[in-house]
């Protein structure tokens, strides 16, 4: 409790910082998005890249069992 009789907040710096600074946020904002856009269109890209899909197949032979208790 503070002197006045209301409650004292913890307050986070970043938070203030950015509702103070409202034309600073914006700013850095566009300039992120421009160049993580620049970053994107100069990436190289393949057009059909090769995947490799590991497959494991297993077959077991036991009549008149279901796939369950095997």
């Amino acid at each position: 409790m503070t002197p006045g009789g209301g409650t004292k907040f913890k307050e986070f710096a970043l938070t203030s910082f950015a509702v103070d600074h409202p034309t600073t946020v914006v700013v850095m904002a566009a300039f992120l998005a421009i160049v993580g856009i620049g970053s994107y269109v100069t990436i190289p890209k393949e057009s059909a890249p090769e995947i490799v899909v590991p497959n494991i197949i297993v077959n077991t032979i036991y009549a008149g069992v279901s796939p369950g208790d095997m």
